[in-house]
């Protein structure tokens, strides 16, 4: 086995091999801290300009989102204000409507209302007019009729009177007639002559009372009628 103790040179040689790799790895240790810390500088600056750059584009995208966001809002807006234009139209018109139809039926109402009071108030007054006449109607009669029987009983009291008054007059007549055929009976009855000339007259007499009897009897069944 070689022993690098038993040779001097190689041992001064191995000791600055070594000194010079530990040189050499100081320097690479050195070195590789550099290249970190330049790497980490390049990385936190790429990474400051790439939040900058991602904070500038997100501040970008919320810009123009809130652009579009308003725009859409506005549109939107618009929207609403056409549609409530719209609903508000219509609801206007459906109102006018019902307001219209409710006013034509309420005026068709008042209208028929207005016609059956009319045609109640008319046959109302009709009937009490009907009812007027015909109490009228029933008094005048009435008193038309009491007027008539009052009439009628004074003409037939005047009838009667003037029956009663002719009555006594021709029974007076009769009588004084009779007195004279009694006498000229009794002129007759002297003469012999004479005889069947007062039986002729007091024949005739008879009849004349027979006739009066008949005529009294009529007036009195007419005046008991």
């Amino acid at each position: 086995d070689f022993d690098p103790n038993e040779y001097p040179e190689v041992k001064e040689y191995m000791a600055w091999r070594i000194r010079r790799h530990k040189k050499r790895l100081a320097a690479f240790d050195r070195s590789a801290r550099i290249i970190q810390c330049a790497l980490r500088v390049f990385m936190a600056k790429t990474m400051i300009s790439r939040l900058k750059k991602q904070m500038a584009a997100t501040r970008i995208q919320s810009y123009i989102r809130g652009i579009l966001g308003r725009n859409v809002f506005k549109d939107k807006k618009k929207e609403m204000w056409a549609a409530m234009l719209v609903q508000r139209a219509i609801r206007g018109h459906k109102g006018r409507n019902i307001s219209y139809n409710k006013r034509m039926e309420r005026k068709a109402q008042i209208s028929v209302a207005r016609i059956m009071r009319g045609l109640i108030s008319r046959r109302r007054f009709c009937a009490i007019l009907k009812k007027r006449e015909f109490g009228a109607t029933k008094f005048q009669s009435t008193w038309r009729m009491s007027v008539a029987v009052d009439l009628l009983k004074y003409h037939r009291r005047r009838r009667s009177s003037s029956i009663v008054i002719q009555r006594i007059f021709r029974g007076r007549l009769g009588r004084r007639k009779a007195d004279l055929e009694r006498d000229k009976y009794i002129f007759s009855r002297s003469q012999n002559s004479g005889i069947e000339l007062a039986r002729q007259m007091v024949i005739e007499h008879k009849l004349h009372a027979t006739k009066l009897q008949s005529e009294i009897s009529l007036l009195d069944d007419e005046i008991n009628k």
